[in-house]
């Protein structure tokens, strides 16, 4: 079961949760098991937003995160 997380304009939510700060969302989910898939819907994000995202995730050990930005 993936992850499934929003960036719309430079905030993020997860599922139906209210946005917030996309680094203060990505460093609440350091104890979920590394290996879920985690899908990003980038479309309505900004470019920077959705980067800083993903390479957080990364620096917190998510290695399968698949970004949608169509």
């Amino acid at each position: 079961d993936a992850l499934e997380l929003t960036v719309d304009g430079d905030r993020c939510r997860r599922d139906s949760e209210p946005a917030i700060d996309c680094t203060e969302l990505c460093a609440g989910l350091a104890s979920e098991p590394k290996t879920r898939k985690v899908l990003v819907q980038g479309t309505l994000g900004t470019h920077a937003a959705v980067d800083a995202l993903r390479k957080c995730l990364g620096t917190h050990g998510f290695r399968d995160v698949v970004v949608r930005s169509e």
